[in-house]
């Protein structure tokens, strides 16, 4: 046991890692906590040792160890045999009874990631809860938000009778116990209390007047100003888990799981990706025999992403290389805004947008030779926390300069932990930061060492970045081994010129230095602080270069046949002008990277790690050739991009004519000039007669595209002489409520689900399927049930494609939502009529959609079915589908705005629809039935 278990410490906290399993994951957890806690308290890892041996692996850190007694030992009832599920609370309380003098216990199990600062997760809730048990999703089972869980009812005590109006229940992943708490709890399980701790605390606590709170999320615990605040449903979950946080800043992600299981004849997927500016020359001579050299290994990819403004790319790959475009080899994306090319923020979206296990940036020159992909699986197989670079120097504490074409092969996981490239670096120094923020995070840097052929295109040399392409000389004046002047010259008519000093040369004649180093960090160094900058021009007799500073001093530079001259102070000096390429790639490395060592320095002092706080890969971009379902990745409406909020009020009957008249040309016009980039349109159905049509637009365009909407919409009002009417239902509410007839502005928030990719083009396509359906014909409640059931047994049609037990969690999950059927006098005749609108139809909409009779005449279900066939095929690879039913079933509803009764009916009928056993059609439905 600690040393430090010994030293209790008074008016603190504990805060204790639960864990069973020795990780690289569960050191860098308790890593993080201890550094973020320091003031408040104590940090352990609390481990369940299954032997009878200390643990070595963990010898140096704080451990509290317990063993399986820990189930008898505490005169406790365990729920189960296990410790996992329902008692994982035992070793908590046991810690609190032999360390009894700390004021509040945190539980951490290992799986739980904050996508943040947990110094500011832990500051806020300490400072401004307060409480004696705080969890998460705390609620009631009154609540009726999870009635049929199964641990509700094994909350039992000898001769008590559980009145269920009591219950509650708390998700425990993360939580936290006063000390009074913790003593209460001890004493109810010794007293005879069992039970599963996410029911039992909760429901003792509350029930004897504890203070209970929920530090995020939605429901009736949570305190003012921490709604949401640390977690969604989207982010702390029980299943499925999780491969890496998402991008959701300042939230608790749970599980976070590694999801390899690493066996002899596993392969991780590999992303090889190219980003660059101006590079069809280099792509043309390296990417095909790339992809030859490595066909041996079956799982790769090549994510092209073209940042140029031309499309000489796009109609290279569409024209040579479309077969590698339909085997998957090749991804390609370009993007949709046009920003100043930044390589750190190029190959963070490009890393985001890869699908492999492991991903590579490669210069778009590089050749990496036979077996190259072979060698990244056998490394990674060996040891996965690892990451391999070519980069010299990878150490935290000295680092070279480094070219633009330096292969890095790193997890993804571990890129979206530490949150990707730094964006304010420039070349090469965001290579140096990414490496160093990975070993911080005990990430081992290897380096390649490939007995491929890994070479460079000779033809090419280093890849052309801006900063090349702009430079029109670079002249050296050679002072001694370990000190030049450098001037260098832009074709813009600007220099910049300074004495840069080689620091492996410095001291060059001393012969201390024969044994002492040198403590350099970087490889140069500049004499000065700045460069001195100033214009250039050449003489009109075009001998002679004339240079003159900002600060107004001028000097001059005679052109010799094989030098430039000048006098300084007297002293005639040659420049002379670096061509190898070599020399003057150092050069120009090291003039970008300058300006960033201080903050590079002061990374390495402080072991700094955390930035790109706001986002980072997020921008906008066309996935091979398809300009119709643009991925998004991030939060792209926040600068770049605007949503325009609209909703119209018109009567439904017609929305078809507006439709028709105003928003399908409007969208098609929009999307042909390239000023659309994204819309939704719904209907507001059970809640007022209003269409929301909401347009994602870039930025600069917005008051244009504005304008346009709200004219072409007002037009439509007035050449079908439609007026301002006052809306009746006076009594409805506390304001008065929006004129018929009328457009209005702002009055929701349009948001994109950015932690799920998959579901924007489905989203999308949901939405052109609106436009398309209800474009000809009134829409009414029949019209609406048609329309979803068409969707979502076409939706069936694709899912039964995937297997019996696949349809078993679908029909599984129909059924679920089909329970919720609630009738009351108020509303029974409504369900009444929709029961009896379908219930003539329901079999022949299932024919046609099975039988693919309706395609010639509903073209949407062609657009329909596509995009969910292809979301589908991403659901199975990366999600669980029962997760995926849940977010159909949203989308679905959150833009046609159904209540849970036209939810559960849409339900009843596909499940009664639908044979278990044989997936016919069931002819005897009962309205009775249904109705009960």
């Amino acid at each position: 046991m600690s040393s430090m278990l010994m030293k209790k410490k008074s008016n603190k906290q504990a805060f204790l890692i639960l864990s069973d399993c020795v990780s690289e994951s569960l050191i860098r957890l308790y890593l993080q906590v201890k550094a973020a806690t320091v003031q408040w308290g104590d940090t352990f890892i609390v481990y369940h040792n299954r032997t009878d041996k200390p643990e070595k692996r963990l010898e140096g850190y704080e451990v509290y160890e317990f063993t399986n007694a820990v189930m008898t030992d505490l005169g406790y009832t365990p729920v189960s045999n296990t410790l996992v599920p329902g008692s994982n609370h035992f070793p908590i309380i046991k810690f609190h009874l032999d360390y009894p003098d700390y004021d509040y216990y945190w539980c951490i199990e290992d799986d739980v990631v904050f996508n943040g600062t947990w110094s500011s997760f832990f500051n806020t809730v300490i400072k401004n809860i307060e409480y004696d048990f705080i969890s998460s999703f705390i609620k009631y089972y009154t609540d009726n938000l999870n009635p049929n869980w199964y641990w509700w009812d094994k909350l039992t005590k000898t001769d008590v009778v559980i009145d269920k109006n009591v219950l509650a229940m708390s998700f425990n992943p993360i939580y936290s116990l006063s000390n009074r708490a913790a003593k209460f709890l001890d004493q109810s399980l010794k007293s005879g209390w069992t039970g599963h701790h996410e029911v039992l605390m909760a429901t003792l606590l509350i029930s004897n007047k504890f203070k209970v709170k929920d530090f995020g999320g939605a429901l009736r615990f949570v305190p003012p100003g921490f709604k949401n605040k640390y977690y969604t449903g989207n982010t702390h979950l029980w299943r499925p888990s999780f491969k890496a946080p998402g991008e959701l800043i300042n939230k608790i992600y749970h599980p976070v799981k590694n999801k390899f299981k690493i066996t002899d004849n596993f392969k991780f997927k590999i992303s090889f990706c190219i980003t660059g500016i101006d590079i069809l020359g280099q792509l043309k001579q390296t990417l095909v025999p790339n992809i030859l050299d490595n066909q041996d290994y079956d799982n790769f990819e090549f994510v092209i992403l073209d940042h140029d403004t031309n499309d000489n790319i796009e109609r290279w790959i569409k024209e040579h290389l479309n077969s590698y475009i339909d085997s998957k080899k090749i991804v390609y994306y370009k993007t949709v805004q046009q920003l100043p090319y930044n390589h750190s923020c190029a190959k963070n979206l490009a890393f985001k947008l890869a699908s492999g296990d492991i991903i590579c940036s490669l210069g778009a020159s590089v050749f990496i030779g036979k077996g190259f992909a072979v060698y990244l699986n056998d490394q990674f197989k060996i040891n996965n926390n690892i990451v391999i670079s070519s980069v010299g120097s990878v150490s935290v504490y000295a680092s070279t300069d480094t070219a633009v074409n330096d292969i890095i092969s790193v997890k993804k996981d571990d890129f979206l932990y530490i949150k990707g490239f730094n964006g304010q670096l420039s070349t090469g120094a965001e290579n140096i930061d990414f490496l160093n923020r990975l070993e911080l995070s005990r990430i081992k840097p290897v380096a390649l060492n490939c007995e491929s052929d890994l070479a460079f295109s000779a033809a090419t040399g280093f890849s052309l970045e801006n900063a090349y392409i702009t430079l029109d000389k670079t002249l050296v004046q050679h002072i001694d081994p370990a000190t030049s002047n450098i001037i260098y010259m832009y074709h813009t008519g600007n220099f910049e010129m300074g004495t840069v000093i080689n620091n492996a040369a410095i001291y060059h004649a001393d012969f201390r230095y024969s044994y002492l180093k040198r403590n350099r960090a970087f490889e140069y160094d500049l004499k000065t602080k700045n460069w001195t900058a100033g214009t250039w021009r050449l003489a009109d007799n075009d001998e002679t270069l004339i240079f003159k500073t900002n600060n107004g001093d001028e000097f001059q530079l005679a052109v010799r046949k094989d030098f430039y001259e000048t006098n300084f102070n007297g002293n005639r000096a040659k420049f002379y002008n670096i061509a190898a390429l070599d020399s003057k790639r150092r050069l120009v490395d090291f003039h970008y990277l300058h300006k960033n060592k201080n903050r590079l320095k002061n990374i390495r002092s402080t072991k700094g790690i955390d930035l790109n706080n706001a986002g980072f890969g997020n921008s906008i971009v066309y996935k091979n050739f398809n300009q119709n379902h643009p991925v998004i990745t991030g939060d792209c409406g926040k600068e770049d991009n605007r949503w325009l909020s609209t909703s119209i009020f018109i009567s439904r009957n017609k929305w078809h004519s507006i439709i028709k008249n105003v928003i399908k040309p409007l969208v098609n016009q929009l999307f042909s000039e390239g000023d659309l980039v994204y819309y939704k349109l719904g209907f507001n159905y059970q809640s007022g007669e209003n269409i929301r049509f909401s347009l994602l637009v870039d930025g600069k365009k917005k008051r244009t595209v504005a304008q346009i909407v709200d004219q072409c919409l007002n037009n439509f009002f007035k050449a079908k002489n439609l007026s301002l009417s006052i809306n009746n239902d006076l009594d409805r509410t506390s304001f008065m409520l929006f004129h018929k007839n009328s457009v209005q502005y702002g009055l929701y928030s349009t948001i994109i689900d950015t932690e799920y990719e998959y579901l924007q083009s489905l989203e999308q396509a949901f939405s052109t399927c609106i436009m398309e359906a209800f474009a000809n014909d009134v829409v009414d409640d029949e019209l609406i049930l048609t329309f979803v059931l068409y969707v979502l047994f076409n939706c069936h049609k694709v899912i039964k494609r995937s297997g019996p037990e696949v349809i078993e969690k679908w029909l599984d999950y129909n059924g679920y939502i089909s329970e919720s059927l609630t009738t009351t006098e108020d509303n029974s005749k409504l369900i009444q009529d929709q029961y009896e609108a379908l219930s003539d139809a329901v079999n022949e909409i299932y024919s046609d959609v099975v039988n693919g009779s309706v395609m010639n005449d509903l073209a949407w279900i062609n657009t329909w079915e596509d995009v969910f066939n292809n979301t589908w095929k991403k659901v199975l690879s990366n999600s669980n589908p029962s997760i995926f039913f849940c977010q159909l079933d949203q989308i679905i509803n959150q833009q046609l705005n159904t209540d849970i009764n036209f939810r559960a009916l849409v339900n009843v009928f596909i499940n009664k629809t639908l044979d278990k056993d044989k997936y016919l059609i069931i002819t005897d439905l009962n309205p009775l039935v249904l109705l009960k």
